[in-house]
């Protein structure tokens, strides 16, 4: 897609996605989680859950409808309209689609998530492909985003096994409403704080840099995305059944930060060390300067693998409340930060946008101690060990390829790639916590592969 259009394309839907993205969250009203996190749930409240979160969808759609000349005001494109209209479908069928994957997660079934996402993927890009081939330009984008929410949903009620009723008068689903509001008010606050950015960028600097501040940020969230999604999948259900447990609930936490920071702060490290190269080969010359937007974000990225587990600990222990009230401090940080550094560009939001994350991390930590019970020490000490993993393999293999001299961007990328290799497994060899992290790493992994086996050991097995 990033060869077939322009920059200015992707900045096009950028413009829209940035402000009309909080649909999701107010489709979704924490509804997810809050089923994946109670104790129990009936046939009614599920049918009644499935009704509401398909009514909040329809909303959310009508509302966007309406926004849809006040977006292209702010940015003064008449384009936007028709994007935003479109766009408007996919919370139509993401709200159909909600208790779906509620009910799977609950099911631990993580297999039967990840193929149905990953088969909407491939659907919503060939199609996006195709349409970009056929010279349709940023429609390409909206096709690929519509049709991925509408094969999902279709996916989903293929793979679920189950058929919503009609509602139930007497299956009251107020709990969840209450999880949800303080859910989606954090998860809006943080939407909007986190995509200040890209509307600064749109705004100020126009469609075009803006396509180059997404996709390099884009190029941080893909791989950050493929591994926290199926991870909270697996993590978020084990730990709201561990919650009364503290012994095990933090020895659980803690091997699920490794399995988080190490391979997050790894890739990331290896991807700013030879990031014009990738980009060349992956998106073409006209993509580079997103090379220097993603190697200031790097930093941000490997700074939130560390600290999400946060995330999991209030939402597995119901502090959804706390969570509301640590997020209106941590994204006021980010906030002003990221208003600071748009006097500097894109490269300058992107440094703040780096330096708020940073900031964050041990805020969160320090929060939690209190609100949660939490141990921090050992979440702090491996968050800071997977930093300096990660830093140390970025230089080394910054140093290496520079030293090999001008090489085809294959080539630097494979030294890129060997070095960092070469480095963690010295690393792991000669230190002992590494290596006592990374046997961990592999014993966790092969729970996850297996997740029958990992749901049973992780919670009901004490043998």
């Amino acid at each position: 897609m990033g060869r077939l259009l322009a920059p200015a394309d992707f900045g096009l839907v950028a413009m829209v996605t940035a402000i009309i993205g909080i649909g999701d969250i107010i489709r979704e009203f924490g509804l997810v989680p809050a089923a994946i996190q109670s104790s129990s749930m009936s046939k009614g409240q599920r049918t009644n859950l499935f009704w509401f979160g398909a009514g909040l969808g329809i909303l959310v759609a009508l509302l966007c409808c309406l926004a849809s000349q006040f977006i292209s005001l702010i940015y003064q494109d008449n384009r936007l309209i028709e994007i935003t209209l479109v766009l408007s479908l996919t919370f139509v069928f993401n709200g159909f689609q909600t208790q779906f994957q509620a009910g799977l997660a609950r099911e631990m079934k993580f297999v039967a998530l990840s193929l149905t996402d990953v088969f909407a993927q491939i659907v919503g890009l060939g199609l996006g492909v195709g349409a970009a081939i056929a010279g349709f330009g940023y429609w390409a984008i909206v096709v690929q985003l519509v049709a991925q929410s509408a094969s999902l949903l279709i996916f989903r009620i293929i793979v679920a096994g189950w058929t919503p009723g009609l509602p139930v008068r007497n299956a009251s689903i107020r709990s969840f409403l209450k999880y949800g509001q303080s859910l989606v008010l954090t998860q809006s606050l943080v939407y909007v704080t986190s995509n200040v950015d890209s509307l600064l960028v749109g705004s100020k600097f126009g469609a075009e840099q803006l396509g180059f501040y997404n996709r390099g940020f884009q190029i941080l969230m893909m791989p950050l995305n493929q591994i926290l999604t199926p991870l909270t999948s697996v993590a978020l259900p084990v730990l709201s059944q561990l919650k009364d447990e503290s012994g095990r609930f933090n020895s659980y936490l803690q091997r699920a930060q490794l399995m988080v920071a190490y391979p997050a702060v790894i890739l990331f490290s290896m991807m700013a060390a030879c990031a014009q190269p990738l980009i060349r080969i992956v998106f073409g010359e006209q993509w580079l300067p997103s090379a220097a937007i993603f190697q200031v974000l790097a930093i941000a990225g490997a700074f939130q693998a560390v600290g999400y587990i946060g995330y999991w600990v209030f939402l597995s222990k119901g502090l959804t409340g706390s969570h509301l009230r640590f997020s209106l401090i941590s994204r006021s940080i980010l906030l002003a930060a990221i208003v600071c550094g748009s006097n500097w560009g894109p490269v300058g939001i992107a440094a703040a946008y780096s330096l708020g994350t940073v900031l964050n991390w041990p805020l969160a930590l320090l929060w939690l101690r209190r609100a949660a019970d939490l141990n921090i020490g050992p979440l702090a000490y491996g968050g800071i060990r997977a930093i300096i993993l990660g830093l140390t393999c970025a230089g080394v293999s910054t140093a290496v390829a520079r030293a090999a001299g001008n090489q085809a961007d294959i080539a630097v990328v494979l030294i890129v790639t060997l070095t960092s290799l070469v480095v963690i497994g010295l690393l792991s060899v000669i230190v002992r916590p590494y290596r006592k992290d990374m046997a961990a790493i592999v014993a966790t992994a092969k729970l996850v592969v297996a997740p029958r086996v990992a749901a049973k050991r992780s919670v009901g097995d004490r043998t």
